[in-house]
């Protein structure tokens, strides 16, 4: 539950950031939530309930799937801290 709650607040956190747009701010909270959910995945928690859990926080579904498919399929062999780092870095060349 604890994992689940931390999810949460990172999608709020990401999702309030995405209305600033601001490219430092949102790419390091992108890859917050990116590690979050990475850490959710390894304790079992489906990717059914990361989506939801990102679509009753606000986010749009595009970037609830686009994490999903990050986490649960691309990255699937990468622990949460790589994830993490390399989603900032793909962030950041994305925005730059």
């Amino acid at each position: 539950k604890t994992i689940i709650a931390a999810t949460v607040i990172a999608v709020s956190t990401l999702t309030a950031t995405v209305s600033n747009s601001a490219t430092y701010s949102y790419c390091t909270d992108f890859s917050k939530l990116i590690e979050a959910i990475a850490q959710a995945r390894d304790f079992g928690l489906p990717a059914s309930n990361i989506y939801q859990n990102a679509i009753d926080s606000g986010l749009p579904s595009e970037v609830a799937v686009q994490m999903i498919q990050t986490v649960y399929i691309e990255g699937k062999m990468f622990s949460p801290a790589i994830l993490r780092a390399v989603s900032f870095k793909a962030c950041i060349g994305k925005k730059a």
